[in-house]
């Protein structure tokens, strides 16, 4: 295989060290990513593994960023999936796992890729993951089960049609999620000037 070389920071590491990420550069990254994967998605190909770590930020000569999504190692593609998925298996990081994913069920489609994309969106505003815990089960239970402390307990600022957008991209109900282009349609009409 002959692969892009990508010289930059990857986006788990930027807010291990940074923290909470400016409105400005996160929605950028966001708009971005939602862009590489709703072109994935439009080929019948998911991620299933979108995490901070495989959004890589790469500087572009005016010094901005562009985001390039890595690691499609667990993507689930239409020319292969009989070969590598079985019923109730489920694949992924648990930190960033949708409902759907954590329990096994169904056919996982997008909508797993915008869950993880509302995950993303709450660490970079906050600086903290919307489910704590050491164990994998118990951080999945979470994904399934619990409600995330509202993101505007910990950054009282941000706007709230931002809260309430990454709140419905956390919705335990798959259908109750945009889709990937319209994530970017709606970030982009935030005021990504502030």
């Amino acid at each position: 295989l002959v692969m892009e070389l990508i010289a930059g920071e990857d986006l788990g590491r930027i807010l291990r060290t940074g923290g909470p990420m400016p409105w400005s550069r996160l929605g950028k990254v966001i708009v971005q990513a939602c862009s590489s994967l709703a072109e994935a998605h439009s080929k019948g190909i998911v991620h299933r593994d979108i995490k901070p770590e495989n959004i890589m930020l790469v500087k572009a000569k005016d010094g901005s960023d562009i985001a390039k999504v890595l690691d499609f190692g667990l993507a689930k593609a239409p020319w292969a999936e009989a070969a590598l998925t079985l019923p109730g298996m489920c694949f992924g990081t648990p930190r960033t796992m949708a409902p759907e994913q954590c329990a096994g069920v169904g056919d996982p489609d997008g909508q797993v890729d915008v869950y993880a994309l509302g995950v993303i969106l709450y660490e970079g505003l906050t600086g903290l993951r919307p489910f704590g815990g050491q164990a994998a089960l118990e951080i999945m239970h979470q994904h399934m089960f619990a409600a995330p402390v509202s993101l505007r307990v910990h950054r009282p600022e941000v706007p709230a049609a931002l809260a309430a957008l990454v709140e419905r991209l956390l919705a335990k109900p798959a259908g109750e999620r945009p889709t990937m282009r319209e994530l970017a349609v709606a970030v982009e009409r935030m005021d990504l000037g502030a």
